[in-house]
């Protein structure tokens, strides 16, 4: 079966624009000068933000990587996969 990737990214970018237009000003400005890292390890993809000393980003960082783990799970479960959520660590 051949996963339809336009439907699916058409999908994920309607919710994710739902909950973008449900936060404050300042919030939408803190994720504008987040980075963010993908990084594709042999058995592994790491996501990384450094705030790099920015408190707004600092205080949105948590928010994103909270808010990345519902959808990512979906779409792993999507392709028929077991995903497993470990507790938050450091």
């Amino acid at each position: 079966m051949e996963l339809n990737q336009k439907w699916l990214r058409q999908m994920l970018q309607k919710a994710f624009f739902q909950k973008l237009s449900e936060l404050p000003p300042e919030a939408k400005t803190a994720l504008e000068k987040t980075q963010v890292d993908l990084v594709r390890h042999p058995n592994r993809i790491e996501i990384v933000i450094d705030s790099r000393g920015d408190p707004d980003v600092e205080r949105i960082k948590d928010i994103l990587l909270d808010s990345l783990l519902p959808p990512l799970t979906q779409v792993i479960t999507f392709f028929g996969c077991q995903a497993n959520v470990e507790p938050r660590t450091g």
